[in-house]
């Protein structure tokens, strides 16, 4: 389920509301948009499958019933890899997921979804099969590796986060072509009615595009100081009902995209309008599929110098941390 991550991104790009442009004709009653991302690290497999629609009156319909958006209940979603009689056949089951707050146009929040690990360098097509369509809607990607982490290094380590003129260093051997990296602050929040909640909060850095005449391998980034109290002092939610928080450790997350990822999230960069949808490689439909793997190191503890520091500088001071490491095992979301 980790691909999701790529899928909101590009969800979040996708839905900006202002200048938007006509993007069908008022001729066109439905089309099926599709978000599908194979990932190579992850042994479930999602894709998410919707319907828009052209035309006022069918818009005018839309708002007494918002279910016209989801897909028909008797498609059939599969992945099939390989050839003849050495062909694989994936087979993508509906499941319902909890929506996140705020505006949805419907109600219900289906996602499809199997169960294997793409093989890297192996192409898969995708096959969309409705009842009501004259022919399928397809889709081929081929699968990329995950992105090696080549240091920190993994296991248990506790880390001198220095100052910004030694910094504490991320670097990783690109896979992709483009990449996002993450960093997850997680820390135990204490209530003063008593209740503890496991928290993480999470930083993303912005995209790093591979050039086409790039030779590099290597992709790295500093994180200072200086440079992740300020992440801290973002990231983490003031709350006056928190009398205190315990930091456990961070962990350190990069995702690669295929050529599909990067030219689809530059266009969103380049149009703040819905034109980005204009960008499809669906054949009959709508939509991207799309290739993706990842990698990440846990459990990246700080020394007790950097504790000193946390309670201390006017920039994390307020966020109430204690000046030593929780000890407890940290309960991450949806283990």
């Amino acid at each position: 389920m980790k691909q999701i991550v790529w899928i909101a991104l590009v969800i979040l790009v996708l839905h900006s509301c202002a200048n938007d442009i006509k993007l069908f004709p008022d001729d066109v009653p439905s089309m099926y948009m599709i978000y599908g991302i194979l990932d190579s690290n992850d042994s479930v497999q999602q894709i998410k499958v919707r319907k828009t629609f052209g035309g006022s009156d069918t818009q005018n319909n839309l708002a007494g019933n918002s279910d016209l958006f989801l897909p028909a209940e008797d498609i059939s979603v599969v992945v099939v890899t390989g050839a003849g009689d050495d062909s694989v056949i994936y087979e993508f089951r509906s499941k319902e997921y909890d929506k996140d707050v705020g505006f949805f146009a419907s109600d219900h929040n289906p996602v499809h979804e199997a169960e294997f690990i793409p093989i890297q360098d192996h192409y898969y097509k995708l096959i969309l099969d409705d009842p009501d369509l004259s022919e399928p809607i397809t889709a081929t990607l081929k699968a990329i590796g995950p992105p090696l982490i080549t240091y920190p290094f993994t296991g248990d380590a506790y880390y001198r986060f220095a100052d910004i003129y030694n910094p504490f260093y991320f670097q990783f051997t690109a896979t992709g072509q483009v990449h996002l990296q993450q960093f997850f602050i997680n820390y135990l929040e204490i209530y003063e009615d008593g209740d503890t909640a496991y928290t993480q909060s999470r930083f993303d850095l912005a995209p790093i595009y591979k050039d086409s005449t790039q030779t590099t391998r290597y992709y790295g980034k500093a994180f200072g100081l200086t440079y992740i109290f300020n992440i801290m002092h973002m990231r983490i939610v003031q709350d006056e009902g928190v009398i205190s928080r315990a930091l456990h450790s961070f962990d350190y997350v990069v995702w690669a995209g295929d050529q599909v990822m990067k030219d689809y999230l530059r266009l969103a960069e380049r149009f703040p309008d819905n034109r980005k949808m204009f960008f499809s490689n669906i054949d009959n439909g709508f939509g991207f599929f799309a290739a993706s793997s990842h990698s990440r190191v846990e459990n990246l503890y700080p020394t007790q110098a950097f504790f000193d520091t946390l309670v201390t500088c006017p920039t994390t001071k307020n966020l109430k941390f204690q000046n030593h490491k929780f000890k407890g095992e940290f309960k991450r979301e949806g283990r």
